[in-house]
């Protein structure tokens, strides 16, 4: 696990594709196939894996060396990784949501301008600071993302838990407390400005909580893959039971639909199956591994942050041009457009925007 892993890098383009999806079918497709169709959606435990997989990727790049991090370079790198992208991804979405109401309501008017800072900071889900209220609805997750580089990263770099046997009793504690924060405290209330009169404060508590929570777990699972201890040497030989659990969720929900009744999104249990399903990933050569290292899987996870920001307004533009959603062409486009877009913007935004920032910000050297 040297250098880059690309199976870690398919599976985020695997995930974003899973949210994609689950807004596709949440917001469009139901309404014309029945609620039925609901048990196709995943993009809750997708955005939990984003978070796990962010801990375990982070840790690796930045202490796998064992020498201390420099700051400066870590906050910098994120703010080149991420603003770009995201401040674009918002101009979209706001042209998008005029196309979409046509005219502000005052609820839409009192979002943007009290809001408006949260948002250009990255702040609109730190509890306390924010509301939750989002103009761009999957960028919850980067404002949580970013909290856990400013406040948590920093903190768990101080600590070591030497004991394998503590460390994933810490894991099975933090899962099993994920699952208890999405299922019972998380309303899902962070897109529509009329929420932030009657959003509970333990919902602004629960979004945050997501993501310290994954981020978390992962950095654990990364010590536990840089020590090789047994737990994560026998977890990540079993490719064949994860890809079973995740078909037998899939199939439960399908048949017995009642036996996850969440608040949610009914895939909330495959939230237990994000660890296990990464320590595969880490497995070269096992069946997992192989499908997430092929080329196309991987280059969607080499776009999947465009993917992920861009999808969602790019659904309203798509609807604006059918007057009746035929659920089948409307599908093909949605999709289909929403990788191109992504493609586009990974390779005439995203990346260059990314190096020309990181050539800003290197360190010049002065002549003596």
């Amino acid at each position: 696990m040297k250098g880059e892993l690309p199976a870690l890098t398919g599976i985020r383009g695997l995930a974003a594709f899973l949210v994609l999806f689950g807004h596709l079918i949440n917001t469009y497709l139901k309404h014309h196939l029945g609620e039925g169709i609901t048990v196709f959606v995943w993009q809750g435990p997708a955005v939990d894996l984003f978070f796990v997989l962010s801990g375990m990727i982070m840790s690796h790049v930045y202490l796998s060396r064992g020498t201390p991090v420099n700051w400066r370079k870590f906050f910098l790198a994120r703010f080149a990784r991420i603003a770009p992208l995201y401040y674009a991804a918002h101009i979209f979405a706001f042209v998008t949501l005029i196309i979409r109401i046509k005219t502000f309501d005052r609820a839409w008017e009192r979002a943007l301008l009290c809001d408006l800072h949260n948002i250009l900071t990255f702040s609109s889900c730190w509890f306390p600071i924010g509301h939750n209220f989002q103009l761009l609805g999957p960028a919850w997750s980067v404002s949580v993302e970013v909290f856990c580089y400013l406040a948590l990263f920093p903190l768990l770099t101080k600590l070591r838990v030497n004991s394998y046997i503590l460390r994933w009793v810490f894991i099975f504690i933090l899962v099993n407390l994920h699952f208890f924060v999405v299922k019972n405290v998380w309303l899902g209330k962070v897109i529509n400005p009329n929420f932030m009169d009657t959003v509970s404060t333990l919902n602004q508590f629960g979004t945050l909580w997501r993501g310290l929570i994954g981020f978390t777990t992962g950095w654990l699972l990364w010590h536990s893959w840089k020590e090789k201890d047994p737990v994560f040497n026998f977890l990540k030989r079993q490719s064949v039971l994860v890809i079973g659990l995740l078909i037998s969720v899939q199939l439960a929900k399908y048949y017995r639909p009642t036996i996850f009744n969440t608040r949610i999104s009914g895939s909330w249990p495959a939230i237990y199956i994000n660890v296990p399903l990464l320590a595969t990933l880490c497995h070269q050569g096992s069946i997992n591994e192989r499908i997430c290292s092929f080329k196309p899987i991987k280059y969607l996870g080499d776009i999947s942050f465009s993917l992920y920001l861009l999808h969602f307004p790019f659904f309203v533009v798509c609807k604006s041009f059918f007057k009746e959603i035929h659920y089948v062409p409307f599908s093909l486009i949605a999709i289909g457009g929403s990788v191109a877009l992504a493609a586009l913007s990974y390779h005439f935004l995203e990346m260059p925007a990314r190096n020309k920032l990181n050539i800003l910000f290197k360190p010049k050297k002065l002549n003596a």
